[in-house]
């Protein structure tokens, strides 16, 4: 298979008044279905897809079963809507993500490994979780989270080590920090927003989202609006 490249301006999110310097992100929801007359045909079994074939122009290059650790959740979608091509890993090739991208759903991203000239899973199963994913080509790192209760957030920026994503920070934030407190007198909250390092320390912390920097403002706005 011939290498494939992606221009990232094609699947950028733009964000109105947005300059050069600004962080962008990109969204599964943004990413196209096919792309450079590739496409993926799924097999199903149950709740699962169980088997990807990777299409070009219509001829089958690979096929990917979950016995090479193909694990994605399929539930009221289509079999397009489960498929979404962008450069994850920001290294000038076209990967392919599979699944919801959903939190307590499993989702699978092939990156194409030029050296071996095949897509090849990422992760161990099950792992990374792929909740609500959002794609920062600028930074080189991709941002994961979403709701853990009703008043908590809770999202981690991660950048990658070869084929692996390592954690780099983390940001808790309590939407309603008197109405969490009124809740749970016995642990309370000073700040609704924590930004952690990833090892754990608190880095910063504030009631002001205007006072966060760009990246997770547009972090914490893309993903309650999704």
């Amino acid at each position: 298979m011939k290498k494939l490249f992606l221009t990232m301006a094609l699947f950028s999110l733009v964000v109105s008044g947005m300059n050069a310097q600004k962080v962008q992100l990109v969204k599964l929801a943004d990413t196209p279905h096919k792309a450079q007359g590739l496409e993926v045909a799924l097999t199903q079994d149950g709740i699962l897809a169980v088997e990807a074939r990777i299409m070009a122009h219509g001829e089958l290059q690979q096929s990917i079963t979950d016995e090479d650790g193909l694990c994605t959740d399929w539930y009221n979608q289509s079999e397009q809507e489960l498929v979404h091509f962008l450069d994850a890993n920001f290294d000038g090739y076209l990967d392919i993500f599979i699944g919801p991208g959903e939190s307590r759903t499993y989702s699978s991203l092939l990156l194409w490994s030029p050296s071996n000239n095949r897509y090849e899973r990422m992760g161990s199963l099950g792992e990374p979780g792929w909740q609500n994913p959002l794609f920062s080509p600028n930074e080189k790192a991709v941002y994961m989270g979403g709701s853990n209760s009703a008043w908590e957030f809770g999202f981690t920026k991660y950048v990658w080590r070869g084929k692996r994503l390592v954690v780099v920070e983390e940001l808790e934030y309590v939407r309603d920090l008197k109405d969490y407190n009124r809740n749970f007198p016995g642990s309370r909250k000073s700040h609704a927003i924590v930004i952690k390092d990833a090892n754990g320390r608190v880095k910063a912390s504030t009631n002001n989202l205007k006072s966060l920097p760009d990246n997770w403002q547009k972090v914490i706005n893309a993903t309650l609006q999704q």
